[in-house]
């Protein structure tokens, strides 16, 4: 019988998924609409069906992690390279991708004024993941048998830093709270790209600029690399070379598709052997490149996400119906699946029916689970992510209508 970390059981889920999204997007009548409409639209197709993609490896790591809390009591990477990297690899690229949507937005001076742009980001974001710590807390009053385990103003400040997404702790003293939204700490690293992107305008001007700042925060992840090294885990100085660290490694190369000429790479980009290339270079990160978040995962993944960036479907599974409805649903899958997998597994254990699992009933009974929170997180974008997709636009779309019916000049407006 093959071991829990075989390979195999991850092609196996991903086929069961790209299935039921490929259903759902039919069943489900908004999902069958909004599929409608996104053929009408300019969208980036490869990109929404990449983040389904991404969000679901994720899923395989934590999956193969809870696997070992199970036996250990210990949350860590799995000891299988590929099991770390479904995690490792697809963080980098979720960022690879801001930097490159948001940076083609301040070259084509299509930004939103500063405070439309903040209050977009958070109508964007904030919902799901509210709702995300909705959950973590009924859960830990559950858990708690609605008891205070804790002085109720320490409670009190522990709710605030998770909503605040500032520290995650034990709730009310329940073990092992902290891990149900581990993988939220990327949002805060989202949250400050999103913060300074205004302010970085100007090198988004010219490639000369986008130069510069790349050369500018290799010098401050350099220094602060070097003085840092005894800067503690919450210290803003230890936080600052982290989005540094993260900033050169991750978001830049988003940063830097978006500011290069590559027109004329974009017919090879959608070839074939460019889709041979690009999968086996994402073959060697999961096989061979140690996950570290580091300069090795971007060199060996810069030209799959370029050529995605460039129209690469991958022989069409990126633009296919199933991979846009789990694209589409990857931000709420993401921040869902960790703290709902954990309620389930945390029940099945509680019956029994974990001990001495073999590892296809472990795989069967995951992905069983998981195909249960896409169809949460199915509900969940159309109820707490669609509504406020144009928060913070639709006023200044607006404005910009009405000046042009009055003949007023606009030059100094963005519609997004």
């Amino acid at each position: 019988m093959a071991s829990i970390t075989n390979i195999v059981y991850y092609p196996a889920g991903m086929a069961l998924f790209c299935l039921e999204g490929w259903l759902l997007s039919f069943i489900l009548p908004f999902h069958a609409k909004q599929h409608a409409v996104e053929l009408r639209s300019n969208r980036q197709v490869p990109l929404d069906g990449l983040r389904g993609l991404l969000a679901l490896g994720v899923f395989f790591t934590h999956v193969l992690s809870y696997y070992y809390y199970h036996l250990s009591h210990k949350w860590d990477f799995p000891p299988c390279n590929w099991g770390a990297q479904l995690a490792v690899a697809p963080v980098c690229m979720f960022f690879y991708i801001t930097g490159y949507l948001f940076w083609s937005k301040v070259r084509k001076g299509s930004m939103l004024s500063m405070g439309r742009f903040w209050l977009s980001r958070v109508a964007r974001l904030m919902p799901v993941y509210l709702f995300a710590c909705g959950v973590v807390f009924v859960y830990a009053a559950s858990l708690s048998n609605l008891t205070l385990r804790v002085p109720a103003k320490v409670l009190v400040m522990q709710i605030a830093s998770w909503m605040a997404n500032a520290k995650f702790t034990d709730l009310n003293n329940v073990s092992d709270s902290h891990l149900w939204l581990v993988q939220a700490w990327t949002l805060r690293l989202e949250w400050i790209f999103y913060f300074s992107l205004p302010f970085l305008r100007w090198f988004g001007r010219r490639l000369q600029n986008t130069l510069l700042l790349f050369l500018l925060f290799a010098v401050i992840s350099g220094v602060g690399q070097m003085a840092g090294q005894g800067a503690t885990t919450n210290d803003f100085a230890s936080f600052a070379v982290t989005y540094s660290h993260f900033f050169l490694h991750t978001f830049i190369l988003g940063i830097l598709v978006a500011s290069l000429p590559l027109g004329r790479f974009s017919r090879f980009a959608r070839g074939p052997l460019a889709t041979i290339i690009s999968l086996a270079l994402i073959g060697a990160v999961l096989l061979i490149v140690p996950p570290r978040y580091g300069v090795l995962e971007t060199c060996l993944l810069s030209l799959p996400f370029t050529c995605i960036c460039l129209g690469n479907t991958w022989w069409g599974l990126l633009s296919s119906r199933s991979m846009r409805f789990l694209g589409r649903i990857s931000y709420s899958f993401y921040l869902l699946h960790l703290v709902s997998f954990t309620i389930v597994m945390e029940l099945a254990r509680n019956y029994g029916l974990l001990a001495g699992i073999r590892p296809l009933a472990y795989w069967a009974l995951s992905c069983g689970v998981g195909a249960m929170i896409v169809v949460v997180s199915a509900f969940s974008y159309q109820w707490l992510e669609y509504p406020f997709l144009h928060v913070g636009q639709m006023r200044n779309a607006l404005t910009v209508a009405e000046q042009a019916h009055s003949h007023v000049p606009v030059s100094g407006l963005r519609t997004r």
